[in-house]
């Protein structure tokens, strides 16, 4: 099982758990909600590098063209593991020569994820040292992201040094730092995040109900 679905299912453990022993109370606002301005939908998000929140695998596969015999983005990825309707891959544009050194210049990675035959997260994770920049803190990968792709301004995102996100309707921003001080944007679909879950949850409670003692 990959990590996206590794990770969801110990999520709705601790949740359930913790609703388990814990009386309800009222929930206040987060500090996201709280600053956010951003109204922007998953269908209305930006596209990086021709890659946008939506798109089938046969349109990522158009971005990224097969060299040769080689397969596909998404040509050989059924029966790895539980999916729930979900899909990842991970694609290293240096894979690609006709478009590493033009589309893709100072890209190291693209991950992306699939839900029901649409691209619901992806993230493109810039090349760090030698070969790109390092970036002493989030704010100043930041201020380079901003003007390009005309995201909101900083005091709306929630952040650390090493990372900013924005909640929007119903979609996820967020850059931040990764290995070696390198540069990463992340878009995800939160109302396709959900329904996963949801699909987790009722995989999990069948699978307790159908165990034989």
């Amino acid at each position: 099982m990959s990590r996206v679905f590794a990770s969801l299912i110990v999520i709705l453990f601790v949740t359930l758990v913790g609703s388990a022993q814990t009386p309800a109370q009222p929930q206040a606002p987060t500090q996201i909600q709280s600053l956010s301005t951003c109204n922007l939908t998953p269908s209305q998000s930006l596209a990086i590098r021709g890659i946008k929140l939506g798109m089938s695998a046969e349109q990522i596969n158009s971005v990224f063209p097969s060299p040769g015999q080689r397969e596909t983005v998404f040509q050989n990825t059924t029966g790895r593991y539980p999916k729930y309707g979900a899909v990842e891959s991970v694609i290293s544009p240096r894979d690609y020569p006709s478009i590493a050194n033009d589309k893709f210049a100072d890209v190291a990675r693209v991950a992306v994820t699939l839900f029901n035959g649409r691209l619901t997260e992806f993230s493109v994770d810039y090349a760090g040292p030698p070969d790109g920049p390092w970036w002493s803190d989030v704010d100043c990968f930041f201020a380079k992201l901003s003007g390009p792709f005309g995201l909101p301004p900083a005091k709306n995102w929630l952040g650390r040094r090493f990372s900013k996100t924005l909640n929007c309707n119903g979609l996820e921003i967020e850059a931040r730092l990764s290995n070696g001080n390198r540069g990463l944007i992340l878009l995800r679909s939160n109302t396709d995040i959900d329904a996963m879950k949801e699909r987790v949850a009722a995989e999990e409670e069948k699978k307790r109900s159908e165990l034989k003692p």
